[in-house]
């Protein structure tokens, strides 16, 4: 099972935290320092790199790079795009930042993430999905092996691009997740990325309810918190597992997925942010020694209480703060604005499968029972049936008594797919040909989340639209986009036409 935090949020800004800490700290050795990764994807078109050359790294921090500006456009379908900008009010250059040596954390900083292409003629109904995703070996300065932590928080706003109307921001989704492999048996789970480092918690966020006179539920941009909680998930960490080293060389993946109704900008100030390590304690704090509030972050079974106890929690709590500070620099208004249920709010998680679409091509005859056990053939494309590249499925679809058939394609990517195309393929022969053929009279499709007065051939308002030839040819129809969950059924028409009648 999937476990992260998601919320439906007006705006993001984003700071995505991650920190590790464990026990027996070695001495740093940069020249054993893995080489992070950084890239950005739009739907499921080609993942770009962003990681830039080295730079220059603030306090706490050893390892950085900068985020290239200069990478090619992550694409995504309709031939909508993004690319990474240096985050307004920003003094510095946009960073990936990694501390290696007296704790483990790797902030992504100072960046924001902008739609580049036709944005006059992006609706607010059409969503795209941005997945962010970094990754890094701590492996510098290595942990002694044993019980080691990583906890993960995002701080930041999403804004909307200008001119839009009616703003959609409040059906915007984020969802922040990792992973982490702390010893051998971990490199087979989730497609190589290891075990989940989130814990199951909710939601948390200090920030109130906001709405605009005369727009309900709706802001141009707005602050937005993600965060674990304490008790943080624990891992045993060896580098080769039963064997007879010491080291801890966790290998962590962090990814950010952001679901945008629009084409809206996200933002990151200070960033996301990762942090780990240890040792942690299970016991109470010492008489007249402050705690942070939660439960203790578990670590060593011992109980040991260090002058490293709960860094973590003190790392999150400042980073939250700065980014916070920071989004208000911008004039983001500090609210929190959830997509709230007299909204309607449409299915916006990419990776539940009740956000999933699904499209019913169903063929009706006439007369019925000449067609009885008929194979009628089509082809359809598009995401989730085909890849951009490949050629289109051929389909069929049998007759049966009562004189139709069809067929069902699910599951299909509501969420920044587009452009489903069915076309008409090899229908059977009437006799010998010569006097009958089989022709397709209407083409007319319907919503289930979107239903109208009766089934039309073209819908082009709404988040689920669609068109069919309406011409004496009817050959083709296409359903153009899809709302998270939603099922079109499309229903053509056959019947026998004289060869004379063309």
């Amino acid at each position: 099972m999937r476990h992260y935090n998601s919320f439906q949020r007006i705006g993001l800004t984003v700071m995505l935290l991650a920190a590790g800490l464990l026990g027996g700290l070695m001495a740093p050795t940069p020249s054993e320092a893995g080489t992070p990764t950084l890239t950005l994807q739009v739907d499921d078109g080609t993942s770009v790199n962003i990681l830039g050359v080295s730079t220059t790294c603030p306090n706490g921090y050893t390892q950085c790079y900068k985020v290239n500006y200069n990478a090619a456009n992550a694409v995504g379908s309709n031939s909508r795009s993004y690319n990474v900008k240096l985050a307004p009010n920003t003094t510095d250059i946009a960073k990936l930042l990694i501390n290696d040596t007296s704790s483990d954390k790797v902030a992504l900083t100072g960046v924001q993430f902008v739609p580049t292409s036709g944005t006059s003629s992006w609706p607010n109904t059409e969503t795209h999905v941005l997945k962010i995703t970094w990754t890094n070996t701590f492996d510098a300065s290595p942990n002694t092996a044993g019980s080691y932590v990583f906890a993960l928080s995002s701080t930041g706003y999403l804004s909307a691009a200008a001119g839009t109307s009616p703003l959609y921001t409040q059906y915007d989704w984020i969802q922040f997740a990792g992973w982490g492999v702390f010893n051998p048996s971990h490199t087979d789970l989730n497609g190589g990325k290891g075990v989940e480092i989130l814990n199951v918690a909710p939601l948390t966020t200090n920030l109130t309810p906001l709405t605009l006179p005369g727009i309900s539920n709706q802001a141009a941009a707005t602050t937005f918190t993600l965060s674990q909680v304490v008790t943080y998930p624990t891992f045993g960490c060896d580098a080769d597992g039963t064997g007879s080293g010491t080291q801890c060389k966790p290998a962590i993946t962090i990814t950010m997925t952001v679901t945008v109704f629009g084409p809206d900008t996200l933002v990151l100030t200070n960033s996301g942010i990762g942090v780990g390590g240890g040792p942690c304690k299970l016991t109470p704090a010492d008489e007249g020694v402050t705690q942070p509030s939660g439960n203790p972050i578990p670590c060593h079974a011992s109980g040991k209480k260090k002058s490293q106890d709960e860094p973590i929690q003190t790392d999150i709590t400042q980073d939250v703060n700065d980014s916070l500070n920071s989004a208000a620099g911008d004039g983001v208004t500090t609210a929190a604005v959830a997509c709230k249920p007299e909204d309607n709010c449409p299915c916006a998680d990419p990776y539940d499968p009740k956000c999933a679409g699904t499209i019913v091509h169903i063929l009706d005859t006439t007369p019925d029972k000449s067609s009885n056990g008929q194979i009628f053939k089509f082809t359809a494309s598009g995401p989730g049936i085909t890849c951009p590249e490949c050629a289109p499925l051929p389909y069929s679809i049998t007759i049966d008594l009562a004189g139709t058939g069809s067929k069902t394609f699910t599951p299909l990517p509501a969420l920044g797919g587009r452009n489903w195309v069915f076309r008409n393929g090899d229908f059977p022969k009437i006799g010998d040909g010569t006097k009958w053929y089989w022709d397709v009279d209407s083409i007319l499709c319907e919503s289930l989340l979107e239903p109208t007065e009766t089934k039309q051939a073209s819908k082009y308002d709404g988040f689920t639209t669609w068109e069919a030839d309406t011409g004496s040819l009817k050959t083709t129809f296409r359903v153009i986009t899809m709302k998270g969950g939603d099922t079109v059924t499309c229903t053509s028409h056959a019947h026998q036409k004289s060869v004379n009648s063309q």
